[in-house]
């Protein structure tokens, strides 16, 4: 998947090459939009907690820093992940 601000395009074994136009600032509109909305919301409402609160956002973060450490050393990690020293540099070695 290729994603621009006005435009995207795809390969994938099943459909082949597809592409088309994107109106990123028409979506980004209704986007920007919800995500007020919903803090408008939590602030209101403490227990209706926006889905990208920051405690969420370092969750998914660190799993994925779990994801690709797992990927260039073949091991199973636990979680929450520790990264090593130099995370960047052994991804930038594998890859």
């Amino acid at each position: 998947m290729h994603w621009r601000f006005s435009s995207w395009e795809r390969a994938t074994p099943e459909g082949g090459y597809e592409s088309g136009p994107l109106d990123y600032g028409e979506q980004d509109v209704v986007a920007q939009g919800n995500l007020t909305e919903a803090v408008f919301d939590w602030l209101d409402d403490e227990s209706h907690v926006h889905p990208t609160h920051l405690k969420q956002s370092l969750a998914e973060f660190n799993l994925l820093l779990g994801i690709y450490y797992s990927g260039v050393t073949n091991e199973i990690i636990d979680l929450p992940f520790e990264p090593p020293d130099g995370l960047i540099d052994i991804l930038r070695e594998k890859l």
